[in-house]
């Protein structure tokens, strides 16, 4: 799950809804040897890239959706985490039926956030 080459895995917890489902994620460690929960449980698990070393996780609820990108080094420690908050309410349609979404952004390096900001994305 973090890409340093040990074996990690992942229990889903089914909750009465998707919303209320929930991904907990197991790392080794290997100074203890054992398990342990990992701050990276989330909903869902979206992707992980093994060639990038990104896992990618999603949740949600009734206003908004929250996908982290969580951005390894080759020992498993996170160099940055991307936040991507899709914030429902805030959808915008043109004249033309053209669908834009409010998204946040942050980008944290070592629970800072180092960079912010607020983008209008096209929907297709």
């Amino acid at each position: 799950m973090n890409f340093d080459g040990l074996t990690d895995f992942h229990i889903y917890e089914y909750g009465s809804m998707p919303m209320t489902s929930a991904t907990v994620i197991y790392l080794f460690n290997k100074e203890t040897k054992h398990f342990e929960i990992s701050d990276l449980s989330d909903t869902i698990i979206e992707d992980q890239d093994s060639i990038q070393k990104i896992l990618t996780t999603s949740s949600w609820n009734r206003e908004s959706g929250l996908i982290k990108k969580h951005h390894f080094d080759t020992t498993g420690k996170i160099k940055f985490t991307e936040l991507f908050t899709e914030i429902d309410e805030e959808n915008e349609v043109q004249s033309d039926d053209t669908i834009f979404r409010m998204v946040h952004f942050q980008k944290i390096i070592n629970n800072e956030v180092v960079e912010e900001r607020t983008d209008r994305v096209k929907i297709d």
